[in-house]
């Protein structure tokens, strides 16, 4: 694929600029929530998850921007075999 040497993606100045716009967006329209970082208790090492509850000790407040919001509109939750399946998504943009 022939690139354009007009348009360079290795130059700090526009993407400084990108950054402070995104930053800027983000202080406009975003919400301030809380971010809960998750300590692992026991963590099995052949699936990597938790075995047993998680623990969320410490929580910090940041600004997010919601970027989309998948299946929040009807869908709902559906009776599966398997159980109760919830295909509910939130995109969240954090810079």
């Amino acid at each position: 694929m022939a690139t354009n040497p007009y348009f360079r993606k290795a130059v700090p100045a526009e993407q400084d600029l990108i950054d402070d716009l995104s930053i800027e967006v983000i202080k406009i329209n975003g919400f301030d929530m809380v971010y809960l970082p998750r300590t692992l208790v026991r963590k099995d090492e052949l699936f990597g998850e938790d075995r047993s509850p998680s623990r969320f000790s410490t929580g910090r407040e940041i600004e997010m921007l919601v970027e989309s919001v998948d299946g929040f509109e009807g869908d709902g939750a559906v009776f599966s075999r398997f159980g109760l399946e919830i295909k509910d998504n939130v995109s969240l943009l954090v810079a």
